[in-house]
């Protein structure tokens, strides 16, 4: 969601707050760890990390402690707004996202690089299959003249 939110221009973007949820949150936990790489300032190699597994199970265990200490505070009284702190970055989040389709085309162009971290690639690819799917002909013209537009 951060990646992703970071496109402002023609977006308007809406998440949801934990303090009005009352459900237990979902985490990401990967299965598969990647490696740093070594060409670019940001994301990852292709070659999975040896210690995979051990990261994994560590996760694991950091979040079922910090969503212990959660549901503890909340319990106690304390405000969800505040109790929220203890929850870790990899939660599950839901958005509403509207846009135009030259932000839809721009966004997805950006994080479809090779250098975009690959989860958000994997979300942007999918935006872009909907679009095209939804929008054949604007978003056709988006793919041959979208950088008129922007530059790109």
């Amino acid at each position: 969601a951060r990646q992703l939110g970071k496109h402002q221009v023609g977006f308007s973007w809406s998440e949801v707050s934990r303090r009005y949820i009352t459900g237990i949150p979902e985490f990401h936990i990967p299965e598969e760890w990647r490696l740093r790489a070594e060409e670019v300032k940001q994301g990852s190699s292709e070659e999975s990390h040896p210690a995979s597994e051990e990261f994994s199970e560590a996760s694991n265990e950091l979040v079922s402690t910090s969503l212990a200490m959660y549901e503890g505070l909340l319990s106690s009284g304390v405000s969800p707004e505040q109790a929220r702190i203890l929850l870790p970055q990899n939660m599950y989040t839901t958005c509403v996202w509207t846009g135009t389709l030259l932000a839809w085309h721009t966004m997805t162009d950006q994080r479809m690089e090779d250098h975009t971290q690959k989860e958000t690639r994997e979300y942007a690819k999918a935006i872009y299959d909907i679009m095209d799917e939804i929008f054949p002909h604007s978003w056709s013209a988006l793919k041959t003249y979208g950088n008129i537009f922007t530059g790109n």
